[in-house]
């Protein structure tokens, strides 16, 4: 086996300092044309690849930023709205040298996956822990923002308006004259049960509550949640069609969870919305022409992840003299399924 080559052995042949060759692989711009295409051509007859680690270990930079996230990979991924948030968050950092890395929970915690992270910065997605995790990449002092996220104070961040959006969603299913309704959150399920919710299902309870709270006659309310996959969603509607109290509504905090609910009634041969109406969340693609139409409240995902991104790049080159937090307005979509 071929011994290793090292820089040190590039800077030799190329008649240049080992600073010279540790520029041209990570800060190219800092010498000349002439000198990075001659380090670079005897690297690559040589058969060199820069140790990431040692790079790493040399400059201080990983060259990864973390996106947390609350729950685990499969269940994240099959929400449509997670991934164009990543879609706009990967736009506005195109242009940086870093990669991104997806950070879920280790062993079930946030705080545990965010001590042993070996990332540049954070994007923190829909934080229920925010205190905990802030502290510890505080502590750590890793630059980070927030997506979906109450504000923390001096971390800038972005989050729509899931009170006011949920409030409307809510005020049009009691218009619609629906008395036995099934709200289902989503996970985790132990905050649901102890009415102590958290992060995106705390704001929209709360929307859903106002609502509730305003309304003269009597109402049947269940809360219910389930893992943010249309299987779940399915499985779950399953069970509460069991029920001797069979809700005429389900207003869901997914649209992914809609669509599970309405798959499954209508192979059980339900009409919706005449049967059971049905209500989404976020206008993920595909909710327009799922059958039926779904009503739903859109957000602009993209933009969030786009903004998101430029928060991140200017907090962690410096470039802000305060924080900033942007909130996203939202609109109430009324299609076919209510």
């Amino acid at each position: 086996m071929m011994a290793k080559i090292t820089m040190q052995e590039i800077a030799e042949i190329a008649g240049v300092s080992k600073t010279a060759v540790s520029y041209a692989f990570n800060y190219p711009d800092r010498i000349s044309k002439e000198t990075l295409q001659k380090i670079l051509k005897i690297a690559e007859e040589l058969d060199f690849i820069p140790d990431p680690i040692a790079r790493s270990m040399s400059t201080g930079i990983i060259g990864i930023i973390g996106v947390l996230v609350p729950h685990p990979l499969p269940e994240m991924l099959a929400n449509p709205g997670f991934t164009i948030v990543l879609e706009g968050l990967g736009e506005a950092l195109k242009e940086d040298k870093a990669s991104l890395m997806l950070v879920p929970p280790l062993e079930g915690s946030l705080t545990r996956a965010v001590a042993n992270a070996s990332v540049d910065a954070f994007v923190a997605y829909d934080l229920k822990e925010s205190r905990a995790v802030a502290q510890i990449l505080q502590a750590r002092r890793i630059p980070f923002v927030t997506v979906d996220t109450d504000p923390i104070q001096d971390i800038s961040g972005v989050l729509a308006d899931d009170i006011s959006s949920a409030e409307q969603m809510m005020k049009l299913v009691l218009e619609k004259g629906h008395k036995n309704i099934v709200i289902i959150a989503l996970e985790p399920l132990e905050a649901v049960e102890e009415i102590s919710y958290r992060g995106t299902v705390h704001r929209r309870m709360m929307g859903f509550e106002r609502a509730l709270g305003a309304h003269q006659d009597p109402i049947s309310m269940r809360v219910r949640s389930c893992k943010c996959t249309q299987k779940d969603a399915g499985l779950l509607f399953r069970e509460l069609w069991q029920d001797h109290e069979r809700p005429t509504a389900i207003v869901t905090m997914s649209d992914v969870i809609a669509m599970g609910v309405i798959s499954e009634a209508l192979q059980m041969g339900l009409r919706v919305p005449q049967d059971l109406a049905v209500t989404g969340f976020d206008d993920i693609p595909g909710a327009s022409y799922f059958h039926p139409p779904l009503t739903s409240i859109y957000q602009d995902h993209y933009e969030k992840g786009r903004v998101a991104g430029d928060l991140l790049l200017k907090s962690r080159d410096s470039l802000l003299d305060k924080a900033q937090f942007v909130h996203f307005k939202t609109e109430l979509v009324i299609r076919k399924s209510l």
